[in-house]
């Protein structure tokens, strides 16, 4: 697999996953191919706060501060840099399915998955 591939960044705080979102079985990547390492080294390539701040305000379009009664988008704020990193590695490589985080980790880049990972994990707390 390449490395390509493995680059992405956004949610999940354990709370619930939506319906949509599932584990894929029969052959595709599943979550223990991206290891502590790679995740590592993602977060090393850039802590730029403002940055991060920028890009995070596309997030803000469907994830909200604090959870919404009734809604299954998760609260990424506040959340472990290293859990929104593998999220978006995971959906990136088809390990978690939903259309629109797939879209979005897919045109993420390295850099910009750890700026948001660092900001985002230092807010909502």
């Amino acid at each position: 697999m390449s490395k390509a591939l493995l680059l992405v960044v956004c949610c999940l705080t354990g709370v619930a996953l939506a319906s949509s979102e599932t584990n894929v079985s029969d052959g595709a990547p599943q979550a223990s191919e991206i290891d502590a390492t790679e995740i590592n080294r993602i977060l090393a390539l850039s802590d730029d706060v403002e940055y991060g701040e920028y890009l995070a305000g596309e997030c803000a379009s469907c994830h909200a501060v604090e959870q919404v009664a009734g809604s299954s988008v998760p609260v990424i704020h506040g959340a472990e840099a290293a859990h929104l990193v593998q999220s978006l590695l995971e959906y990136r490589i088809g390990v978690r399915d939903n259309t629109t985080m797939q879209l979005i980790a897919n045109g993420l880049g390295e850099e910009e998955i750890a700026v948001l990972a660092h900001y985002l994990s230092n807010t909502g707390r």
